[in-house]
């Protein structure tokens, strides 16, 4: 339904109808990894890398929430609330690697960025568990 390339050009992230996002080496012609938890059959989502190294997949969904993985885990590390239809696309900001903006059918856009930090964690948002909140 969608399909996007890594700034390299080496990595292609596609969002498959009914079978979610899935990331590609273009290279060596292989399968990378499947990610779970995104609803998406009916309407087409569009995904994207980001973070400093292009280490975090984001995907919005058809279940109104934006979901992200670390690239090497098909288990989303955040799933970000606040939408109220489907979510079918989202964007890292190039400039500042832990922003990111989400677009709806509900008509609205949201940008988000991670909570405040209480515990020394990467100001970057580049930590393991990114906790993002609507800016």
């Amino acid at each position: 339904m969608s399909f996007t390339v890594s700034r390299n050009g080496r990595l292609a992230l596609l969002n498959v109808a009914t079978q979610g996002v899935h990331l590609w080496d273009l290279q060596d012609r292989v399968l990378l990894q499947k990610y779970q938890g995104v609803t998406q059959g009916f309407y087409t989502i569009h995904s994207c890398l980001g973070g400093m190294s292009e280490d975090f997949i984001a995907s919005g969904s058809e279940d109104h929430k934006v979901y992200i993985w670390h690239r090497k885990s098909e288990l989303p590390v955040a799933e970000l609330t606040g939408h109220t239809r489907t979510v079918n696309c989202v964007s890292w900001n190039p400039q500042i690697p832990s922003m990111l903006a989400s677009a709806s059918d509900d008509g609205t856009v949201r940008i988000w960025g991670p909570a405040p930090s209480l515990d020394g964690d990467d100001p970057e948002g580049e930590s393991s568990c990114p906790d993002y909140t609507p800016c």
